[in-house]
């Protein structure tokens, strides 16, 4: 049945030919909790953000995943034939945030069935990888995300044990007062450096309601040649 298959998206954007296993923000108490407290990243949520608006054609699919990864063990019913192929990048959560122990041992279950691909993970939720970090299976990599936009240094370069990396969200005018090395702009599918790369210390901009996000990465590193630092 349908309503037992996990979607598997192809993303647009910066994510344009990732694959990708994404669920519904707008139903996760963590989410809307952090998304209530201003200077998070949450509060400034694309995800939250898109799905609100043009892509609310993705809401029940993503809620249908949501619900999935909640319940019991995974089988290959849950997965249409030919989901993956061989040495495939799939993104874990590129919408949404993990909800509990279940869901995340469901993303490793996804990641040991399909050995042949390597899935990465980006999440806040310390408190539910750290204590199952041993289920983490060897073509899954995690990246942590920091929950404040702006973090200072010794934040933004400290990854989590058993981690590979960490991202980090910085605003136009912080970035240019700090000299903040923004190395995260563009395509992801022709970086891949978080798919790819260990121990990397991620630092984007904050993403912009419109505009072109190169375009605006170029300009900070302009006003970043041009202004002294204090």
């Amino acid at each position: 049945m349908s309503s037992t298959k996990l979607t598997i998206s192809t993303l647009s954007g910066k994510l344009l030919h990732v694959s990708a296993i994404s669920t519904n923000p707008l139903i996760n108490d963590y989410c809307n909790k952090m998304a209530a407290l201003d200077g998070t990243t949450c509060s400034i949520c694309y995800a939250r953000r898109y799905l609100s608006t043009f892509r609310k054609n993705a809401v029940p699919a993503y809620t249908r995943n949501t619900k999935i990864l909640l319940t019991g063990k995974l089988t290959e019913d849950n997965f249409k034939k030919n989901s993956f192929f061989v040495g495939q990048h799939v993104r874990f959560l590129a919408y949404g945030e993990l909800v509990n122990a279940t869901m995340f041992k469901n993303f490793c279950k996804i990641a040991e069935m399909h050995p042949y691909i390597t899935a990465t993970m980006w999440t806040k939720r310390l408190d539910i990888v750290e204590p199952l970090i041993q289920e983490v299976p060897e073509n899954m990599r995690l990246i942590y995300s920091t929950l404040m936009i702006d973090p200072p240094e010794d934040v933004a370069t400290t990854i989590p044990e058993g981690f590979t990396g960490v991202f980090n969200v910085y605003s136009n005018e912080y970035a240019v007062k700090h000299g903040v090395d923004i190395n995260c702009s563009g395509s992801c599918a022709t970086c891949l450096k978080c798919y790819t790369q260990d121990n990397i210390v991620v630092r984007e901009l904050i993403k912009q309601k419109l505009g072109n996000e190169n375009r605006r990465y170029t300009d900070v590193k302009t006003r970043q040649d041009v202004m002294p630092l204090e």
